[in-house]
C-alpha cells in the first residue's frame, strides 16, 4: 500500500505561502510566463507581428539598422552611419526611433535569425521587462509578492500597453517607465534628507537612458512632468499639515531638485550619443519652423498632427468592459465612431489602441471595499494611493488631447513641447497607476481576509448589501446590453474602411453581447471568491481571454506564398512611389474577409509601403520616416503649390523635378490583382510596376556632376524655390547650381583673380556633417580638405580647383567620438560603482562570521 499522501491544492497553497523565499522566486515570473504562452507562435518563427508600424515600418528598419551596424568592425560604436536609402539621405541615428545605440536592440539582433523573428523577440522581451518592472514598483509600494504579481500581470496585459507591440519604440518607453517613475512619486523620497537622495538616483537614470536610447524621449519627459506634479502635491500638503521650520522645508525642496537634476544629468551622459544625434538632426528637420520662412512648411506638419490619436471621453467606458466597441480588423465591427461622432474619420479619433481595458479586478475591489466600509475611504487612502490617483487623473486628462485642456496647456506653456504629438502617448502612465493600485487593493483585501479568518465574524448586513449591489449591477448590465445591441443592429452601411471593409452590424452585435457576458462572469467569480490568492488567477484569465487577439499576427508561410511571384529591379536607382487608383484594391473596402490581415500585410509589403523598400536595398525618396528633412518638406510644399497654380508648366515637369531629387525610376502602385496560386486567387493585392525615367535621370545619387554655372540662393526661400523648380521644369540640361551666398561670392572672387574653380555636386543631402578630401592625380601633392556645402537645397557639393582630382566624401559628425567617449565613461562608472557596492555588502555580511570564528 502506498503510504504517500496526495499533494492536494490546499497543501500546495500552504507550502507556497509558508516560506517567504518561494513567493519571491515564483511570483515575478507569472506575468512573463503568460506573455510567452501568448506569443509562442511569434517566438517559434511560425507567425510574425503585423499591423501598423511593427509590420511595415520597424520589421525592415531594425533589420537594416542591424545590417549596417554589423558591417562595421565596432558595430554601432564604429563610424557614424549614413542612411542613403531614405529620402535623399539622412543620418541613421538622427531618426530617434532607429535605436542605433540601444543595448537591447544590439543584443536581440546579434544572432543571425530572420527579421520577423528578431522583432518578435524584441517585442516580447520588452513586454516581459514591463511585467518585471511593474512587479518591482508594486513591491516598492509595500505589496507582498503575490499582490505584486497582480501588477506584473495587469500592466503588460493592459490594452494601453499590450497593443504597443505594434509600435516598438513606445513599448520600450512603457517597459522601463516604472523604474523611472516609481522613486520619483514615492512620498518617502520627499521626507529624505539631501544625503539620502543618492540611492534612488542611479536606477531611475539608467531607466531614463534606456527609454531615450530605445527611441521614446517623450515618455521620459512625461515621467518628469508627473514627478514634478506629485512631488509638488507632497510639498503643498506637507506645508499645510506640518509645522516644520522653513529651513527644513527648503532643505526638502533642495533635495528633490538635486535628485531630479542628477537623474537627468546622469541619464544624459549614458544616452549622450543618441541625444546628440537627435538634436543635430532635429535642428534640420521638418519639425523646426525657421523664422525667416513664414508660411513655409515646418512645424505646421507637426501642429496638424499634434492632436491626432486623442482619446475621446466615451472611450473611458472601455475601462469597465473588454472589447466594448468591437474591433476594426480583420472584420470591421468598430461602432463607437458611428454612435458618438457620426461616422467621421478624423485624426483626433484615430485608434492608438483599440482598447483601454485593464481588467475588472480593480473596479470590483473598489466596489467591494466600499460595501464593506473599510477600503475606499478618504481617511484611509494611503499616500501612495494619492500619488497613483494623481498620476492616473493627470495622464488620462492629457490623453484626452483635443477633448480636454491639459494637453493644450502643455503645448502652450511647456517649452519645446509643441514639437511633440499624439496625446495617447500618456496612456501607459494610466495603465501603470491602475496596475499598482490593483496590487495595493489586493494586498488590503488579503490583510482583511487574514484578520477575518483569525476572528471569524459574520457581518450579515454587509454581505446583504454586497449581494444587493451585485444583483443591481447585473440587472443594469443586462438592460444596457439589450439597448446597446439594438442600437448596433441599426447601423448597417454607415461607414466602410479602405482596408477592413464595411461595418458588419450582425457580428458587432454578437461581439458586444459576448463582451457583456464576459463582464458578468468575471464579476461573479471575483465577488464569489473570498480568497485573494485566486484573484491573481482570475485577472490573468480575464486579460488573456480579452486580449488574446489584440496584437495581430499573420502566418509567415502563407505570406510567402502570396509574394512568391514578386519581382524587383536590382539596380541602384533612387525611386519615387506613385499612387494610382487609391493604391489599394477596391475589393478591400467593399467586402469583408477574416483573412484580410494577411492580405493587407502582404499587399503593403509588395507595394514597398513604409520601410519595406529596405528589404530589397531600394532607395525611395518619398517613403514614411519618423523625422524628415526640412528642405524636402519645402520641396513638396512648393512643388505642389506651383503645380496647382501654374498652368504653363511643361507636361512632364514632375519628371524633371525627379531629376532634382536624383530619382531615376517610379514605383507605380495601384489597386488590382496579381497572379497567385489557385488556393489564394480570391485575394486581391496591389499591382506594383517599375518604370525607369530614361537617360536624363540615370545619374545615380552618388555620381558626381560638374556644375558650370552658379547662382546664390536669395534670402526669400519661397522665391528661391520657385526659381529653382521653374528652371528644372524647363528641362534645360545645364541648370545653374543654387549655392549659399558665401560660396557664390567665393566663386566670383576666384574667377576675378584668375584662380578659377568648379562646383562638383552629388544628389546626397548635406546635414552639416559631411566632409570631403581632394587628392590630386596629376601631381605629387598631399590631399587637402574641402568644405561641403548644400547645392539646390537637397544636394551637396565642393569647390574643386582646375586639374585632375579624386574627391572622397565621408560622414563625420562632430559629436560622434566625444559623445561615445562620454557615454563609455558614464556606463563604466555605473558598473564600477555597482560592483564596489556589491563587494562592500558581501564584506559586511562576512565580517560577523569571521569575528565569531576568531
Amino acid at each position: 500500500m502506498n503510504t504517500a499522501r496526495r499533494l492536494t491544492f490546499p497543501r500546495v497553497r500552504r507550502w507556497l505561502t509558508a516560506s517567504d523565499c518561494v513567493p519571491k522566486i515564483i511570483a515575478p515570473w507569472i506575468g512573463p510566463l503568460c506573455l510567452i504562452a501568448m506569443f509562442a507562435g511569434v517566438l517559434s518563427g511560425r507567425d510574425r507581428l503585423a499591423f501598423r508600424d511593427v509590420g511595415y515600418f520597424y520589421t525592415p528598419l531594425y533589420q537594416y539598422v542591424a545590417e549596417q551596424c554589423h558591417g562595421q568592425s565596432w558595430g554601432a560604436w564604429g563610424n557614424a552611419i549614413w542612411n542613403p536609402r531614405d529620402q535623399t539621405g539622412m543620418p541613421l541615428a538622427g531618426e530617434t526611433t532607429t535605436a542605433v545605440f540601444y543595448p537591447l536592440r544590439m543584443l536581440v539582433y546579434a544572432p543571425s535569425w530572420s527579421a520577423e523573428t528578431a522583432l518578435g523577440v524584441y517585442v516580447v522581451l520588452h513586454l516581459i521587462i514591463a511585467s518585471l518592472t511593474a512587479y518591482h514598483a508594486a513591491r516598492r509600494f509595500r505589496c507582498d509578492p503575490w499582490s505584486a504579481a497582480v501588477a506584473g500581470v495587469v500592466y503588460p496585459f493592459s490594452g494601453m500597453v499590450l497593443f504597443l507591440a505594434t509600435n516598438p519604440p513606445f513599448l520600450v518607453g512603457a517597459a522601463w517607465m516604472p523604474l523611472l517613475l516609481t522613486p520619483l512619486i514615492d512620498w518617502r523620497t520627499v521626507n529624505a534628507k539631501l544625503v539620502e537622495i543618492g540611492r534612488p538616483v542611479v536606477v531611475p537614470a539608467i531607466a531614463m537612458a534606456m527609454i531615450i536610447l530605445g527611441g521614446d524621449p517623450p515618455t521620459a519627459l512625461h515621467a518628469m512632468i508627473l514627478a514634478v506634479v506629485v512631488q509638488g502635491a507632497w510639498l503643498a500638503t506637507g506645508y499645510w499639515r506640518r509645522t516644520s521650520p522653513l529651513r527644513e522645508q527648503l532643505r526638502t525642496v533642495m533635495a528633490i531638485v538635486v535628485q531630479m537634476a542628477v537623474i537627468v544629468a546622469l541619464a544624459s551622459v549614458l544616452a549622450a550619443p543618441q541625444i546628440a544625434a537627435s538634436l543635430a538632426w532635429s535642428a534640420r528637420s521638418d519639425r523646426v519652423q525657421h523664422a525667416s520662412t513664414p508660411g513655409t512648411p515646418g512645424t505646421p506638419k507637426v501642429h496638424d498632427q499634434a492632436y491626432a490619436f486623442s482619446v475621446p471621453p466615451w472611450r473611458l467606458a472601455e475601462l469597465l468592459a473588454p472589447n466594448l466597441y468591437g474591433s476594426p480588423w480583420p472584420v470591421n465591427t468598430r461602432w463607437d465612431r458611428l454612435m458618438f461622432d457620426d461616422g467621421r474619420t478624423r485624426p483626433e479619433t484615430a485608434l492608438w489602441t483599440p482598447s483601454l481595458y485593464s481588467g475588472l479586478l480593480l473596479p470590483v475591489l473598489l466596489v467591494l471595499g466600499w460595501t464593506r466600509g473599510r477600503l475606499f475611504s478618504l481617511t484611509r487612502f494611503s499616500r501612495h494611493g494619492w500619488a497613483l490617483l494623481i498620476v492616473f487623473v493627470l495622464s488620462m486628462a492629457a490623453a484626452l488631447g483635443a477633448y480636454g485642456p491639459v494637453y493644450r496647456w502643455l503645448h502652450e506653456f511647456v517649452p519645446g513641447y509643441d514639437s511633440l504629438r499624439y496625446p495617447a502617448k500618456w496612456l501607459p502612465f494610466a495603465a501603470f497607476s491602475l496596475a499598482i493600485g490593483c496590487a495595493m487593493l489586493v494586498r488590503r483585501h488579503r490583510v482583511a481576509w487574514c484578520r477575518e479568518n483569525r476572528k471569524p465574524t459574520e457581518n450579515i448586513p454587509v454581505n446583504r448589501s454586497r449581494k444587493l449591489a451585485s444583483t443591481l449591477a447585473l440587472v443594469g448590465l443586462i438592460v444596457a446590453s439589450g439597448w446597446t445591441a439594438a442600437v448596433i443592429s441599426r447601423m448597417r452601411g454607415r461607414v466602410s474602411d479602405p482596408f477592413w471593409g464595411p461595418f458588419v452590424p450582425e457580428l458587432a452585435h454578437w461581439q458586444f453581447l459576448f463582451s457583456m457576458a464576459c463582464v458578468a462572469v468575471v464579476v461573479t467569480m471575483i465577488v464569489s471568491i473570498r480568497r485573494p490568492w485566486w484573484w491573481l488567477v482570475w485577472v490573468a484569465i480575464d486579460l488573456c481571454v480579452a486580449h488574446h487577439q489584440l496584437v495581430p499576427r499573420i502566418d509567415r508561410a502563407a505570406e510567402l506564398r502570396l509574394l512568391a511571384g514578386e519581382q524587383h529591379d536590382t539596380s541602384s536607382l533612387r525611386w519615387m512611389r506613385v499612387i494610382e487608383d487609391g493604391s489599394f484594391p477596391t475589393q478591400w473596402s467593399e467586402h469583408s474577409d477574416r483573412d484580410r490581415m494577411l492580405t493587407v500585410e502582404a499587399g503593403l509589403r509588395l507595394a514597398r509601403f513604409g520601410r519595406w523598400h529596405l528589404e530589397h536595398d531600394d532607395a525611395v525618396v518619398n517613403n514614411i520616416v519618423s523625422i524628415g528633412s526640412y528642405e524636402l518638406a519645402e520641396f513638396w510644399h512648393f512643388a505642389k503649390s506651383i503645380d496647382a497654380a501654374d498652368g504653363l508648366l511643361p507636361e512632364h515637369h514632375w519628371r524633371s523635378w525627379c531629376r532634382l531629387l536624383g530619382v531615376g525610376g517610379l514605383l507605380r502602385c495601384r489597386g488590382g490583382n496579381v497572379a497567385v496560386s489557385a488556393a489564394t486567387s480570391h485575394r486581391a493585392l496591389p499591382v506594383v510596376t517599375q518604370e525607369r525615367l530614361g537617360a536624363a535621370n540615370d545619374i545615380l545619387p552618388n555620381q558626381l556632376s560638374i556644375r558650370t554655372r552658379v547662382e546664390a540662393i536669395v534670402p526669400d526661400r519661397a522665391v528661391a524655390w520657385r526659381t529653382l523648380l521653374e528652371a528644372y521644369a524647363g528641362e534645360r540640361a545645364d541648370v545653374a547650381a543654387r549655392v549659399p551666398p558665401a560660396i557664390a561670392r567665393e566663386v566670383s572672387r576666384r574667377g576675378a583673380t584668375g584662380d578659377s574653380c568648379t562646383v562638383v555636386s552629388r544628389r546626397v543631402y548635406q546635414d552639416g556633417n559631411w566632409r570631403a578630401m581632394l587628392t590630386p592625380l596629376d601631381r605629387n601633392a598631399p590631399a587637402m580638405s574641402a568644405e561641403v556645402f548644400p547645392v539646390d537645397f537637397l544636394s551637396q557639393g565642393v569647390l574643386c580647383p582646375p586639374g585632375r582630382w579624386r574627391i572622397e566624401f565621408f560622414y563625420a559628425p562632430w559629436w560622434h567620438r566625444p559623445m561615445l567617449l562620454l557615454a563609455a565613461i558614464g556606463w563604466s562608472s555605473v558598473v564600477t560603482g555597482y560592483l564596489l557596492r556589491r563587494t562592500r555588502i558581501a564584506t559586511h555580511r562576512q565580517s560577523p562570521l569571521d569575528t565569531h570564528h576568531r
